[in-house]
């Protein structure tokens, strides 16, 4: 289903009271307290929207078993726990160099996570590690520090039954904050304990499921290793032993993006297809207002949208922003206030130097209210003569016509003179009007001399 105000881009949320479907853009953002705290509501009617993709509509990771499991056997994953396992083995004896090969199947792993949460089933190119940066990592190995530090110190002050609790649950909540950290990018959020809370009670049973996989999955792999590690060749054993660990460390992660995926409407994420998968972001009241406005100018809202026109604007606000809540102004029914913003549209194009723009606010007033009269003269003038650049003889000639014969200030008597035999000059069939003012304006000042 297509966004109805944007029929090329497809619509994430649907709203059940106006039976209209909205892409992100075309959606309003409302805190209500998620794990984001961000859900979409309808610019329209206010009311709560529905997403359109939902959990329901994906299947469970635990269905899907077989193809989890396969998923590391696929050409690019294949060829980078082969040769980061070869890494490992020749770099196991040289001190901070040993630590290379796990920081790049890791950068890999987190690359299958991001991948993975954004909808895409198959495993990323290696390439994929190099385009963050490597601080994921390190949250991960500092969250992982700080979780032993706290399990080993539970131990040693309040006993094993405390101990053996705490570090439970640091083994539950690990996965949670390692998402995070993928996703986000930043560690302060995955040391978060309501944010961690949060992620467990969106996902549900699907992350406790996920959870024992995770830990049959490490305990399957120590099994392994350890047969393996028996071996009479050191190498072959770490070089074994590494190709294990890397298969599994890619499917753990690929199960943490999984999740994300099947959970990204609870979560309050976004998928953005190859672009990734990323935290849904707020928008700042400036651009909020502008798509409030869009979305209630093409739903034909006027009144509604001249409302939250004018409630936004400031002296300092752009000009096309007074420009848009003028134009709003006039075509809302009824033109409310449209007369005294007159005034002070006409200073702020005065201040930008867009006098040459006075002649159509004057014409989009006039048509919105009939009956509307300037109620200063120089106001009056000043009109006019825009009106005339712009080569709207007969309104100007309409608007100033009387002036003469009204106004007492000779200085004003002698402008619009002057301005009705040039109106009228421009005018086809008009030579005689345009000779009579020109006789009236010569007169005039003649006799202000």
């Amino acid at each position: 289903m297509n966004c109805e105000f944007h029929p090329v881009l497809m619509a994430n949320n649907h709203c059940h009271y106006c039976n209209k479907y909205f892409c992100e853009h075309c959606s309003d953002d409302i805190q209500i307290g998620r794990v984001t705290g961000i859900t979409a509501a309808c610019f329209i009617c206010g009311g709560e929207l529905d997403s359109v993709s939902t959990s329901s509509d994906i299947e469970p990771f635990w269905t899907r078993l077989g193809a989890i499991y396969r998923y590391p056997m696929a050409t690019q994953p294949i060829v980078a726990i082969v040769v980061i396992a070869l890494l490992t083995s020749m770099l196991g004896q040289w001190g901070l160099f040993a630590l290379v090969p796990m920081i790049a199947i890791n950068l890999y792993s987190f690359a299958c996570l991001r991948n993975t949460a954004s909808g895409n089933k198959e495993a990323p190119g290696f390439e994929a590690s190099f385009e963050g940066s490597i601080m994921p990592v390190v949250y991960v190995g500092v969250s992982t520090f700080l979780a032993v530090l706290l399990s080993g110190l539970s131990f040693s002050y309040f006993g094993d039954g405390m101990g053996i609790l705490v570090s439970f649950f640091f083994v539950l909540i690990m996965p949670a904050a390692i998402t995070v950290i993928a996703i986000e990018g930043r560690l302060m959020p995955a040391l978060q304990l309501s944010r961690l809370i949060g992620i467990l009670k969106a996902t549900g049973a699907s992350y406790f499921v996920m959870v024992l996989f995770v830990i049959v999955m490490l305990l399957s792999m120590e099994v392994l290793s350890a047969m393996f590690a028996n071996t009479n060749f050191n190498s072959l054993s770490i070089f074994l032993t590494s190709v294990i660990g890397n298969y599994y460390n890619i499917v753990i992660f690929h199960i943490l993006g999984y999740l994300v995926y099947q959970h990204h409407v609870e979560l309050g994420y976004r998928i953005t297809g190859n672009a990734g998968f990323k935290e849904k972001p707020t928008r700042n009241p400036s651009q909020r207002s502008a798509a409030n406005l869009e979305v209630l100018v093409k739903a034909g809202k006027f009144e509604a949208a001249r409302d939250v026109a004018r409630d936004n604007l400031k002296p300092d606000s752009s000009l096309w922003e007074w420009r848009r809540t003028f134009k709003l102004l006039c075509a809302a029914t009824p033109a409310q206030d449209v007369e005294s913003y007159f005034n002070r549209y006409l200073n702020k194009l005065r201040e930008s130097g867009e006098v040459d723009k006075i002649a159509e606010a004057y014409l989009l007033l006039v048509r919105a209210k009939p009956e509307f009269i300037i109620d200063d003269d120089e106001v009056t003038l000043e009109v006019a003569a825009a009106l005339q650049q712009n080569g709207k003889f007969q309104q100007s000639i309409a608007l100033i016509r009387k002036l003469p014969e009204e106004s007492k200030d000779s200085v004003i008597i002698g402008r619009s003179l002057q301005l009705l035999a040039s109106g009228f000059e421009s005018l086809p069939s008009s030579n005689e009007h345009a000779e009579h003012f020109k006789t009236l304006h010569a007169l005039h000042v003649a006799r202000e001399q």
